[in-house]
């Protein structure tokens, strides 16, 4: 099992982000190791915790494990758009929903999704127009 040196990785964020994690909200899941070397970062920086004000919600978070968890980028969006439902696209999404990318995963699926529909329905559309 690897261990993660909380320390170090809690160096490189900025204020608002060790602040979320120094506070967790209810439902955010920090291991208690991520909490203290948040606070203990916050102190070195002289920052108090007990004084914090929460931040708002980000789009990139950092997930209890040391990773970020970040939205799926827009040439991924399209990729999955055009290639999603095929067996590779699929495999490719359950994979990051796999490693722990929840919001790739839930991105990569809904692109997958429409554009199953949205590139079905048009070869659909166009085979039965052919018809007439």
């Amino acid at each position: 099992m690897a261990t993660t040196d909380y320390a170090k990785t809690m160096a490189r964020l900025p204020d608002e982000s060790l602040a979320r994690i120094a506070n967790p909200a209810p439902g955010e899941d920090y291991e208690r190791d991520a909490i203290d070397a948040a606070r203990r970062e916050l102190t070195r920086r002289g920052i108090s915790v007990d004084e914090l004000e929460m931040p708002a919600p980000t789009t990139v978070e950092m997930r209890h494990d040391g990773r970020v968890d970040e939205p799926l980028s827009t040439a991924g969006r399209i990729g999955f758009f055009l290639f999603g439902f095929t067996v590779l696209g699929m495999l490719a999404a359950l994979i990051l929903g796999m490693m722990g990318y929840t919001r790739k995963f839930e991105a990569a699926m809904g692109a997958s999704v429409l554009g199953f529909i949205v590139i079905w329905a048009t070869v659909g559309g166009a085979a039965y127009l052919a018809t007439f």
